[in-house]
C-alpha cells in the first residue's frame, strides 16, 4: 500500500536543502546522535529519556518519540513524501525509493538538521490551491512528521500535473455548481455556506451578514483532527464567476481575525496573484483560500449533507454528483 506523508522543513525554512541535497531530514535535538542501531519505539523512548531527565509529560515524549518512529521506520520504499516551501503556497513532492535508509549527516548544507533519508524529488512542483479544504487542513497539521489520508486525492492530482491533462468532466460539473451558487439570493447563499461549513466540522459561535454584499461571515472552532480544534474566522462572498478578489479584501478581512485564531476566505471567484502572498504572509494569521471550484468541490464531495432544496437549486443529479 502507497502511504503519502508530510515532512515539515521548520515550517519550509529548509525546503530548499531538503530538495537540492534530495533527502527529507529532522533535527530531534533531544537525541543529536545516530540512531542507525535503534530498532523499535521502546528503544528511542529510553533514549529520549536518557536525553531529557526533567521531562515528565507523558504525551510530550509520546509524540516527539512517535514522530522518529515515523521518520525511521514508517515511511517506506515506493511511498510519496510532501514538503511545504517557505512562505508560499508551493508543495514540493518526492517518492521514497529503494535506497533510502537513515543515515547521520553533520554536512554544513545550512540545514542544521542530522537525521535524514534520503528522497527522489520531483522536478514538478504542487500548489495548496491543487487540493480540497480537507486536504489543507490535514497539511496544516503542527507536527513535524505524519501521514497525510487523502492518499487518492493527492495521486490523482499529482498524475494529472505530470500528464498535464484538462479534468474536462470535473470542470464541467464544477462551473455547473457554480453557476448555481451565484443564482442564489443572499439568504439561501447564507445558509448553503452554513450548511457546508457544518458538514465539514465547523461549529460558529456567531453569524453576520457580509455588509450589502452577498456573502456571511462567522467565527468558531473548526476541528481538523480526533484531538485538535483551532478557531477559525471565516468569510464567503459569492461574485461573478471569472472575476478575482484582490489583496486589499485579504488585508481588510485579516485585520478581523481575532488573536490566536486562523482565516478562511472563501469565494465563488478566484484570487490575484498578490492576494494568495497575502495571505501566506510572515507573522501574520494564516488564512486559507478557497475558489470557486475548490468551493464547487467540497459542495459534490459534501452534496448529501445538503438539503434537498440545494441539490435541487444547484442543477445536479446524484448520478453526476457521484460518477
Amino acid at each position: 500500500m502507497t502511504n503519502v506523508w508530510c515532512v515539515r522543513a521548520n515550517d519550509g525554512f529548509y525546503a530548499k536543502q531538503f530538495v537540492e541535497g534530495g533527502y527529507i531530514a529532522l533535527g530531534f535535538e533531544e537525541a543529536n546522535v545516530d540512531l542507525s542501531a535503534m530498532k523499535n519505539r521502546t528503544e528511542l523512548k529510553v533514549l529520549y529519556r536518557e536525553k531529557n531527565p526533567a521531562q515528565n509529560n507523558e504525551r510530550s515524549i509520546g509524540t516527539q518519540v512517535g514522530q522518529m518512529v515515523r521518520f525511521l521506520f514508517k515511511i517506506k520504499e515506493g511511498d510519496f513524501v510532501i514538503t511545504p516551501a517557505y512562505n508560499t503556497n508551493i508543495l514540493y513532492f518526492g517518492r521514497v525509493g529503494p535506497d533510502s535508509h537513515y543515515y547521520f549527516s553533520m554536512e554544513d548544507d545550512e540545514c542544521p538538521y542530522p537525521h535524514r533519508r534520503s528522497v527522489n524529488w520531483s522536478e514538478e512542483t504542487l500548489s495548496r490551491r491543487d487540493f480540497s479544504v480537507k486536504f489543507q487542513n490535514t497539511i496544516r497539521s503542527m507536527l513535524t512528521v505524519f501521514s497525510v489520508y487523502q492518499v487518492e486525492e493527492f495521486l490523482t492530482v499529482i498524475k494529472e500535473k505530470m500528464e498535464k491533462t484538462p479534468l474536462s468532466v470535473k470542470d464541467a460539473r464544477c462551473q455547473k455548481v457554480l453557476g448555481g451558487i451565484v443564482g442564489l439570493d443572499e439568504r439561501e447563499f447564507e445558509a448553503l455556506i452554513t450548511h457546508l461549513l457544518t458538514a465539514l466540522g465547523f461549529e460558529h459561535s456567531s453569524l453576520k451578514n457580509n455588509g450589502n454584499e452577498k456573502g456571511v461571515e462567522a467565527f468558531g472552532e473548526l476541528k481538523i483532527s480526533p484531538l485538535a480544534k483551532v478557531d477559525l474566522l471565516v468569510q464567503a462572498r459569492c461574485l461573478e464567476v471569472g472575476t478575482k478578489i484582490d489583496s486589499n479584501a485579504i488585508k481588510h478581512f485579516r485585520s478581523s481575525i481575532p488573536f490566536g485564531a486562523q482565516g478562511t476566505f472563501i469565494t465563488t471567484a478566484g484570487f490575484e496573484t498578490k492576494a494568495s502572498e497575502v495571505a501566506m504572509e510572515k507573522g501574520f494569521p494564516r488564512i486559507e483560500l478557497v475558489s470557486g471550484p475548490q468551493l464547487a468541490g467540497l459542495l459534490i464531495e459534501h452534496w448529501n449533507d445538503i438539503p434537498t432544496e440545494f441539490q435541487d437549486r444547484l442543477g445536479l443529479k446524484p448520478g453526476l454528483v457521484l460518477g
